[in-house]
């Protein structure tokens, strides 16, 4: 892995329920801070079509300069659930999912069976691919990991982890997203 590998960084805004779209913040980072390019887009809030959306996002934006991807979370604007397996074989870029707290599943089990008549299907994909605790730093993150090793990640958060408790593109990604919903860019 390069010094300074560039990472693509995705994150949604904050939305309310009555929202129909929630926007979704790229960002391109080379490691472990400099960012070179920021993009949007925007996803159906609760649908099913973050993995498409962040693909063509990728394939727009990032022309084989990434090393990898990685998003807040596996779902983003609320239960879009993202299928990390598909965007690493459709970027052929490693995707990381990438939470500090462990998710409760049990929870998101009981929501979706509550709100969603294809809940089998969304749980399937949070199910998929079991949470990683990768210790970067002096963090433990949680992650899903496709298209790369557990040895790449650690030494992906390590390069890309500046201060506080999230990779730096993520944080970025968050940041910038957030940014979105009241035009005001900062904060925590």
């Amino acid at each position: 892995m390069k010094l300074n590998p560039h990472v693509f960084a995705l994150d949604d805004a904050p939305f309310t329920k009555e929202q129909s779209f929630v926007p979704v913040v790229g960002v391109l980072v080379r490691a472990p801070m400099y960012v070179e390019k920021v993009v949007s887009s925007r996803i159906a809030r609760d649908g099913t079509d973050a993995t498409d959306v962040l693909a063509d996002m990728a394939a727009e934006n990032i022309r084989r300069t990434a090393t990898a991807i990685l998003i807040d979370g596996i779902c983003l604007g609320g239960f879009n659930v993202v299928d990390i397996e598909l965007l690493a074989d459709t970027t052929g870029l490693p995707v990381m999912s990438v939470t500090e707290e462990e998710p409760d599943l049990a929870s998101m089990e009981n929501a979706l069976r509550k709100h969603f008549p294809d809940w089998e299907r969304r749980m399937g994909l949070i199910r998929r691919i079991p949470l990683s605790p990768i210790k970067a730093k002096d963090r433990t993150l949680h992650c899903c990991l496709a298209g790369c090793t557990q040895t790449f990640a650690r030494e992906l958060l390590e390069r890309t982890m500046v201060q506080g408790s999230v990779p730096e593109p993520i944080r970025l990604a968050h940041v910038i997203a957030g940014g979105t919903l009241d035009g005001r860019v900062g904060g925590q």
